[in-house]
Order: structure tokens, then C-alpha cells, then sequence
């Protein structure tokens, strides 16, 4: 990898980075599906309360949260499907 003895800090330093973003981007994804979780939970369960007056009513899939925990870690508080719960 150290082509140039130059360039020698600069790789291992590279190297170091992309170590420690691997670990961030880990903790991240864990956090990013628990809140996805418990978004999908309370729209089930204010769904299943609705379901019992409008059988029409739809639920939102895990695949909707998990994207609106993305977007609202990306800095949009929009709250999509979310906005009775």
C-alpha cells in the first residue's frame, strides 16, 4: 500500500478513518432501525385502533419507517405517514 515513503502517514491515517467510520456507521444503522421499530409500532398499533372504525385504513410498512428515520437523521422533520401519531 505505501507506494511512496512520503505517503506512508497519509495512507495509515486514511486507513485509521475508515476504521473508526465503520464503527460510527455500525452504532448508526443499529440506532436507525430501533427508531425505524418504534416508528412501525405505533403506527400498527394507532392503525389497529382505526381498523376497528375504517377497515380502508393503511398501514404503513417497515421499509416507510426505516426511510423516514433516514430522512429525519438527514435533517427532515417532515413526518411523512406519521402525522396523527
Amino acid at each position: 500500500m505505501r507506494i511512496f515513503k512520503e505517503f506512508a502517514h497519509f495512507i495509515t491515517a486514511i486507513q485509521d478513518i475508515i476504521a473508526e467510520i465503520r464503527i460510527f456507521s455500525l452504532m448508526l444503522i443499529i440506532l436507525m432501525f430501533a427508531f425505524a421499530n418504534f416508528f412501525y409500532v405505533i403506527d400498527d398499533n394507532e392503525n389497529y385502533i382505526e381498523k376497528q372504525w375504517d377497515p380502508s385504513t393503511k398501514n404503513l410498512s417497515f421499509i416507510d419507517a426505516l426511510l423516514t428515520t433516514y430522512f429525519i437523521s438527514l435533517g427532515d422533520f417532515s413526518q411523512g405517514g406519521f402525522e396523527n401519531g
